[in-house]
């Protein structure tokens, strides 16, 4: 039985096999068509003329669904749109007495994406002077730390 999906290892991006509905698909003009090749690349599929030779040819033809971590994108996406980016130091300057939960779900979901969405996506939503290493990630792991020796 032939595969119905398709989910490249190096960006998590899913595409859905097509080959056997290609030419009606094709047709329709709904949607843009891609030649699927061993690599892990893909070439536009332009006219009918280049569906036949990836048809010919045996290549996989697929039609593009999205990344497989869609739903943590769009979540950290939520979060940092949202997100204020204001923090408070407690009265023992090892913790936040602001901003520890959505610092905690941040780095959760930064863990969840590729490196450079979240860094895309960060680079959106928080102030230009505000670094996630120096700023977020230091102070979660001072507060874990923390936590754990009480």
């Amino acid at each position: 039985m032939r595969e119905t999906i398709r989910i490249n290892e190096d960006d998590n991006f899913v595409w859905k096999i097509v080959t056997d509905q290609a030419i009606d698909l094709f047709n329709t003009g709904l949607f843009q068509m891609y030649a699927l090749h061993d690599d892990g690349t893909e070439s536009l599929i332009h006219d009918i003329k280049d569906l036949w030779y990836y048809l010919v040819e045996y290549v996989e033809i697929g039609i593009e669904v999205g990344f497989a971590n869609y739903r943590e994108v769009s979540k950290l996406e939520k979060v940092l749109s949202r997100h204020d980016f204001t923090y408070e130091y407690s009265d023992n300057a090892l913790t936040y007495a602001r901003g520890t939960e959505m610092m905690r779900v941040i780095c959760e979901l930064s863990d969840e994406v590729d490196r450079e969405t979240f860094i895309s996506l960060w680079n959106r939503y928080a102030p230009s002077d505000l670094s996630f290493e120096r700023d977020i990630i230091a102070p979660v792991q001072i507060y874990y730390n923390y936590k754990s020796k009480q």
